[in-house]
C-alpha cells in the first residue's frame, strides 16, 4: 500500500571501443491506490548499454588479411603460378568510431486481483535501441560489380543500427484448487 519509488544509474566503457560517456539512469515506482492492496500500477524507465562483445575484436584480428585470407580467382588456368596475396585485405574490419549499442525502455502495468489467488495484468512497454550494431558488406556489388573484384565479401562491422519496439501483454495468473 501507498507509493515505492527507486532511482539508480550505472556508468560504464569499454577501452577497446574508445566510447566513455555511457551514463545509464533508471527511475521506477509501484503504487497501490485506495486500502485494500487489489490493484497496483508499475511504472519504470531506463537507458542501458551493451558491450561490444571481445568475439568482435577476435574476428577482425582473424580475418585481418594475413592471418585468414579470402581470395577470388576468376579465369584460372592451371597449373597457377605466380600468385601473390601480400595484398590482400581483410575480410572483417571493425568502424572508425565504434560505440557501445544504447537501449531505452520504458513500461507501465496496472494490476487487478480478481478473486483470491487470480490476477490480471495489462502491461505496456516500449524499447528502442540506437547504435546497434551490425555487418555491412563494403565490398557489396554496385551494378553487378565489385569494387574489389579479386575479393568476396569485406564485413564492416558498424554501430549504426537502430530499432523501436512496443508491445501490450495482458496476463491472468491464478492457481487452481483451494
Amino acid at each position: 500500500r501507498g507509493l515505492n519509488v527507486n532511482f539508480g544509474a550505472r556508468y560504464g566503457w569499454q577501452s577497446d571501443v574508445g566510447d566513455l560517456n555511457n551514463f545509464a539512469p533508471r527511475a521506477g515506482f509501484a503504487y497501490s491506490p485506495g486500502r485494500n492492496g487489489r490493484t497496483v500500477i508499475r511504472g519504470g524507465a531506463g537507458i542501458f548499454h551493451e558491450r561490444v562483445t571481445e568475439d568482435v575484436q577476435r574476428r577482425s584480428l582473424l580475418w585481418d588479411g594475413s592471418r585468414l585470407q579470402e581470395l577470388v580467382f576468376q579465369d584460372v588456368s592451371y597449373p597457377m603460378t605466380g600468385i601473390n596475396v601480400s595484398n590482400a585485405l581483410p575480410n572483417l574490419v571493425r568502424a572508425h568510431g565504434l560505440v557501445a549499442p544504447q537501449l531505452t525502455q520504458g513500461s507501465i502495468a496496472v494490476e487487478q486481483q480478481l478473486v483470491a489467488r487470480t490476477t490480471v495484468a495489462v502491461e505496456y512497454q516500449h524499447l528502442s535501441g540506437k547504435n546497434l550494431l551490425r555487418s555491412r558488406n563494403s565490398n557489396a556489388p554496385v551494378d553487378g560489380v565489385r569494387p574489389l573484384d579479386a575479393f568476396l565479401a569485406i564485413q564492416q562491422i558498424e554501430s549504426t543500427a537502430s530499432m523501436t519496439s512496443d508491445s501490450l501483454a495482458v496476463t491472468l495468473r491464478g492457481s487452481a484448487g483451494k
